[in-house]
């Protein structure tokens, strides 16, 4: 007897109620609301192992995606260093044909600058009548070349089988004469050869300092001046002895 009081008294004391009705309820009750937690406690867990299988797939997509972004990124930055390379090497090639064509500009106006020139030294030669004559101009150096070609030309035939007069003293060298007292227009063409072509071989970029200038106008009249001067000394002994037997037979 005393053991089952004993016992009421802590069943008392864990349920709080005495009656041995509503502590068959309160039992009742806690049965309920312990199935009930277990069934909460299973959805828990079934939706926790379907949030862990997301966040995997989660986490599997954004390493995918980092690692394609970071794929994607290095070869847009290859793609733009190849363009710059590439830019550079147009900007390059843009620099050296601007070079050249101011070159080659600067050469074309010379030219027709001693075009024009040799125009006015020629023109008191008169051409045949059918022969067209062309003033100087931008668009037709190349036709006025032509006229400038024929006149010397016809001045060649006209003077060839004449003798020289001889030179009333010594010959004076145009090389004598002052760089001052040349005309404006006495302009001096220089040319480059192939300076506007590109080098065939490695060996001519490397020497190109091998490369001559053209002689220029001073060099050209030099050159020409001896080989005047040397025609008038072999042709002067023979037209003094000529004179001299002419003196002797009209003398006799």
């Amino acid at each position: 007897m005393s053991d089952y009081e004993e016992i009421m008294r802590l069943v008392k004391e864990a349920t709080g109620v005495s009656d041995i009705h509503e502590v068959l309820a309160k039992f009742q009750s806690q049965g309920d609301t312990h199935s009930h937690l277990s069934q909460l406690q299973r959805a828990n867990e079934l939706r926790i192992e379907e949030l862990r299988v997301k966040k995997h797939e989660v986490l599997q997509e954004f390493e995918d995606l980092r690692y394609s972004g970071e794929s994607r990124h290095s070869h847009s930055q290859r793609l733009v260093e190849e363009f710059e390379e590439q830019l550079k090497a147009a900007l390059a090639r843009t620099a050296e044909a601007r070079g050249r064509y101011e070159r080659v500009a600067k050469l074309l106006t010379n030219a027709q600058a001693g075009i024009r020139h040799l125009y006015e030294k020629l023109e008191g030669i008169q051409l045949p009548e059918k022969t067209p004559s062309a003033e100087p101009s931008d668009e037709n150096v190349l036709q006025v070349l032509e006229t400038c070609m024929q006149k010397l030309e016809l001045l060649n035939t006209n003077i060839q089988g004449r003798e020289l007069p001889e030179p009333a003293g010594e010959v004076t060298s145009i090389l004598q004469v002052s760089q001052s007292a040349l005309p404006i227009y006495n302009t001096r063409v220089k040319l480059r050869p192939v300076e506007f072509e590109e080098a065939v071989a490695d060996d001519e970029e490397e020497n190109d300092d091998e490369y001559g200038e053209v002689p220029d106008r001073e060099t050209l009249k030099k050159h020409t001046t001896q080989m005047l001067n040397a025609r008038l000394k072999s042709k002067m002994p023979k037209k003094v002895k000529k004179k001299r037997a002419a003196k002797d037979e009209d003398s006799s």
